[in-house]
C-alpha cells in the first residue's frame, strides 16, 4: 500500500486490504511525489521507457528493497538458512524508534484515507494484518525456531516480527477506530512452513489456510451487514 489507489470499481460493496508488508520504513510517500514534481515524474517514465540501463537501475532497487523486507518469492529451506540467536533489544531500537517516528504515522494516515476513500464511494473497507512466518514460536513442520532464522544479515526472525508488528498494530487501531471490520491474520493464521513458501507467501495448503480465516471473520459480518444477500 506505498501507494493509495483511487480508481475504485463502484460497483463493488466490500474490498478486502491485507497492508503492511510494503509500508515497512516507508515515510512520507506523498510529500515524496510532490518534491519531484510532475515535469519530474514525467522524465523518470521517460528515462524508465527508454533507458535499459536506468529500467535495470531501477529493477535492482526494487530487488534490494524486496529482499530487505524477506519479499523473496523464493523457496526457502528454513533448515538451511541459519540463526541469529543473539541480537541483543538494543540493536533493535534505533530502526524500531525510526519507523515510529518517521513511517508509522505516515502509514496510519494512508490507512485512514483508505478507509475514507472507500466509504465516501459507498463501500465498506475491511483491514486484514499481514501475517510472516517468521516471528515467536517452532516451526512445527521442521523443527526450526522461527524467532532466531536468520532472515537478512544482521536481522532474525523476532526482530523482524517486531517491525512488521508496529504496522500491524497500526491496522489494528484504525479498525477499531473507524469502526471497520478487522481480520487479524497475522494472529489467527499459524506459524507453519507448510503454508509458506518463503517468509511471506503463501503455499496452495497456506492459501486455503488464509481463506478459511477470512471466510470464518467475514462470512458472519456479510450475512448481518447484507442480509438480502443471504441464500
Amino acid at each position: 500500500m506505498e501507494g493509495l489507489w483511487t480508481n475504485i470499481d463502484y460497483a463493488a460493496s466490500v474490498v478486502l486490504f491485507l497492508i503492511g508488508i510494503n509500508d515497512v520504513g516507508a515515510g512520507d510517500i506523498a510529500a515524496a511525489e510532490q518534491r519531484q514534481g510532475h515535469d519530474l515524474k514525467h522524465l523518470w517514465r521517460a528515462l524508465l521507457y527508454h533507458s535499459e540501463v536506468y529500467a535495470l537501475e531501477q529493477n535492482l532497487y526494487h530487488y534490494c528493497m524486496a529482499q530487505s523486507r524477506g519479499l523473496r518469492h523464493t523457496e526457502i529451506d528454513l533448515r538451511q538458512v541459519g540463526t541469529l540467536d543473539h541480537i541483543l533489544a538494543a540493536a533493535a531500537a534505533p530502526t524500531l524508534q525510526d519507523y515510529r517516528t518517521k513511517s508509522l504515522p505516515y502509514f496510519t494516515q494512508r490507512v485512514e484515507r483508505l478507509v475514507k476513500i472507500c466509504r465516501d464511494h459507498g463501500i465498506e473497507p475491511v483491514l486484514i494484518t499481514q501475517p510472516t512466518l517468521y516471528g515467536p514460536g517452532v516451526d512445527p513442520f521442521t523443527g526450526v525456531n522461527l524467532a532466531t532464522i536468520k532472515v537478512q544479515d544482521g536481522s532474525n526472525g523476532q526482530m523482524m516480527f517486531e517491525f512488521i508488528e508496529l504496522y500491524n498494530e497500526a491496522t489494528r487501531q484504525v479498525a477499531h477506530q473507524n469502526g471497520v471490520l478487522l481480520i487479524d491474520l497475522a494472529k489467527e493464521l499459524p506459524r507453519n512452513s507448510a503454508y509458506y513458501y518463503d517468509y511471506l507467501h503463501y503455499t496452495e495448503p497456506g492459501a486455503q489456510a488464509v481463506a478459511a480465516v477470512i471466510d470464518r471473520r467475514l462470512a458472519p459480518w456479510l450475512v448481518r451487514r447484507y442480509p438480502a444477500y443471504q441464500k
